[in-house]
């Protein structure tokens, strides 16, 4: 149907009949549309008449007031240019006209005091008051009377304005608009219908009939015949090119087709190629330099500061506590956060710096400009800066920081590894310096290392040797001044060093596996020492012995030993207490967690030693069922002094009595200590203001006396090494 349509002979028949009905439906709406416009003009006009006087009243009721005739003459004649305004006057309390318009233009009775007063029904204009607002509708004209008022005076009445609008005026003037729309609309519609029959028999139907040749010929159709070869005009020009495309069509396609094929084949070679080029060099998982990447690189750089003497630095970064994520959040947690930490570097490093990870949370940076140490210093201060910031992982938030250390090339340097070796030196000094800081080698460190491996060695004939010993140290109650218990602290007579302090050696034995042996010596030292002072008819109540987080996760039978250790040497287990760090609790899994509970079932207590400076978080107070909490020494002995150990002291008080724990204060060294730590609520203390650590037979003598008072009078521990190091 659309087809026959579109031929140019019914098209040409078809354009009078259209454009008289489009003429006569613009004729109805014409007619309609001026119908509606009078209706609804009458009602607007009285609107305007009403909010014209109100708005233009207040300031004719002004220049009434101030005897302006020339300010309200502008008023009236600025509405001359409303064409429906008429006329308009303003009249004084007198009854004169003070201010009127003249529109001479156009034609208009006019409008007087007397006319107003007759529309009020009033005989003498000057007897005439206005009140209030009123609108009257006479003939063709509409009339609002306003009353002018003074409100500096309360309102009071000084004449009042009348304006007249003429409804024929603007009528007219819209119905010409209206007709004249009617009229250009028809014309139009007529030229449209002529352009479109034209189009129609002389653009459109040759190139609707090409268009679909030419889709036939895109199936392959090859014997689809072309219109229009016979015209010599443009639409002529376009059917002898589809002639030409339709000639070349086929062969074109076969050869687009095999270069198609050859270019995707050789794309895909291109991209394998690539990934695997990029996959043996790089990280899958963060994208960064592998290993063997990285190394490459450092190998180059070293080679190039030995030949020219270029200045580098290697930086090796580890992840604090990122174990910690892991075992919270899961190993996918984890990754997420390798991969922001992998982002937050490669925007934190300068150009031409390269950045690999190594395994793990173990990154390094080659830092290419080190010819000034302090500009290493600042690089490694924004990677901490950057690191510390809040990860957002997976809806969790997680905050974690770095420690980095740092080896700058010097010509003395042998290897690149070594090299590598100086860093990871610097960044065990940063993490035991307190994570979240920096360090560069030192010949210190190289000295300190070699200090290690001479302590691991000797560590291992010190059990043998009998080198070890068990000091003592009292806990009291503040009240009576009784001892509540005493707490086993291992100490190292060196034939050579003297007296080494734990702190030295048991980082060492942890990660050297020796914890475990010196671990079962304490224990069963302890015992044994708790049994002679039995026999001696000493009392004893408590005995805390110190338990590593290594040793816990590494015997998987502990409650087992404990018995067998406790029926060997007669020993009531609830007068045992396993002291565990907030960190050894926080690295506790399920089986861990269980094992806590079988020692509470076997009747051991379980205290946090060191409580608020490990990894702060309250679960585990909820999970597991602990003894004590010992506050630790860092927060207690400087309390006196400073407002905000008193807070947090006071603070963990409150929270264990709310828990119904118990609470030791570690560290109390002076009488100012001690009040503050009993006026806070604590009920047991432990440090030098009564006691220092002591051998056992000193020990045996602090228990005789029963009540201990101020620095006890007992034989005080040697000094441990290094000097300014101090246990419990």
């Amino acid at each position: 149907m659309i087809d026959k349509f579109t031929r140019p002979s019914i098209a040409r028949a078809a354009i009078l009949p259209v454009a008289g009905v489009m003429v006569m439906i613009a004729g109805l709406a014409v007619a309609a549309l001026a119908s509606h416009n009078r209706a609804s003009r009458a009602a607007s006009l009285l609107e305007k008449a009403v909010l014209t006087a109100r708005t233009t009243a207040p300031n004719a009721g002004a220049a009434v007031w101030r005897f302006d005739t020339q300010s309200g003459k502008r008023i009236l004649q600025s509405l001359v240019f409303d064409p429906d305004f008429g006329s308009g006057i303003i009249v004084d309390d007198k009854g004169e006209v003070f201010a009127s318009s003249q529109d001479e233009s156009r034609p208009t009775e006019g409008i007087s005091p007397t006319a107003v007063a007759t529309l009020l029904g009033l005989r003498d204009p000057r007897s005439l008051k206005v009140d209030r607002l009123r609108e009257f509708v006479r003939d063709n004209e509409v009339i609002s009377v306003v009353p002018l008022v003074l409100e500096e005076k309360g309102e009071q009445g000084i004449g009042y304005m009348a304006l007249s609008f003429s409804r024929q005026r603007g009528e007219t003037a819209a119905l010409q608009e209206i007709i004249a729309i009617g009229a250009g609309g028809a014309i139009a519609l007529l030229a449209v219908c002529s352009l479109l029959a034209w189009l129609l028999s002389r653009v459109t139907h040759p190139i609707r009939e090409m268009t679909h040749a030419m889709a036939r010929l895109s199936r392959g159709e090859l014997d689809t015949p072309i219109p229009a070869l016979d015209r010599r005009d443009e639409v002529g020009a376009m059917a002898r090119a589809l002639v030409v495309f339709k000639e070349t069509s086929r062969e074109r396609e076969r050869l687009e087709f095999l270069t198609g094929s050859l270019e995707r084949t050789t794309e895909e070679l291109r991209r394998e190629s690539e990934k695997v080029a990029h996959l043996a060099r790089h990280d899958a998982m963060t994208g960064l330099s592998n290993r063997a990447s990285f190394t490459e690189q450092l190998n180059r750089a070293f080679a190039t500061a030995m030949r020219d003497g270029t200045p580098f630095a290697v930086m090796c970064l580890d992840i604090d506590r990122f174990k910690d994520v892991n075992d919270a959040l899961g190993h996918d947690c984890g990754d997420l956060l390798l991969q922001a930490v992998a982002r937050r570097l490669a925007g934190v490093v300068r150009e031409g710096d390269v950045i690999g990870r190594l395994g793990g949370d173990e990154f390094a940076i080659l830092a290419m400009d080190a010819a000034d140490s302090s500009t290493i210093s600042v690089l490694a201060r924004r990677i901490n800066q950057t690191l510390n910031e809040m990860y957002e992982l997976a809806g969790n938030r997680v905050h974690v920081s770095a420690s980095i250390g740092i080896s700058v090339f010097a010509a003395t340097l042998n290897s690149p590894d070594e090299m590598m070796t100086q860093a990871d030196l610097a960044l065990y000094r940063a993490k035991k310096g307190g994570r979240n800081s920096f360090s560069f080698h030192s010949l210190e460190l190289d000295a300190q290392a070699r200090e290690r491996a001479a302590i691991s060695s000797d560590l291992h004939a010190a059990l043998e040797r009998h080198e070890l010993e068990l000091y003592y140290q009292p806990q009291v109650e503040i009240a009576s001044g009784r001892i509540s218990g005493l707490e086993a602290l291992l100490r190292w007579k060196h034939p050579e060093r003297g007296l080494i302090s734990p702190a030295v050696f048991i980082p060492i034995a942890e990660v050297t596996g020796m914890i475990l042996p010196l671990g079962r010596w304490v224990l069963e030292e302890a015992c044994r020492q708790f049994q002679r002072w039995n026999r001696q008819g000493l009392t004893l109540p408590l005995l805390a012995i110190n338990f590593s987080a290594a040793q816990f996760k590494a015997s998987p039978n502990l409650d087992d030993d404990l018995e067998q250790i406790f029926a060997c040497y007669g020993i009531d287990p609830g007068k045992i207490e396993l002291e565990l760090t907030e960190s050894a609790l926080m690295e506790a899994n399920e089986t861990s967690s269980v094992m806590i509970e079988r020692l509470r079932s076997l009747g051991v207590g379980i205290a946090i030693d060191d409580f608020g400076t490990g990894y702060s978080s309250l679960a585990y107070l909820r999970s597991y069922r602990v003894s004590r909490l010992k506050i630790a020494q860092d927060f207690v002995r400087d309390i006196a002094s400073r407002a905000g150990d008193a807070a947090i002291v006071r603070a963990t008080i409150g929270l264990a009595r709310e828990l119904g724990i118990d609470v030791v204060a570690e560290g109390v060294e002076t009488a100012a200590a001690l009040r503050m730590i009993e006026a806070a609520g604590c009920r047991c203390v432990q440090g030098y203001y009564f006691s220092r650590p002591v051998p056992a037979d000193a020990a045996g003598d602090l228990l005789r006396r029963v009540i201990l008072g101020p620095q006890a009078d007992v034989v005080a521990a040697p000094p441990l090494v290094p000097a300014g190091v101090r246990v419990a």
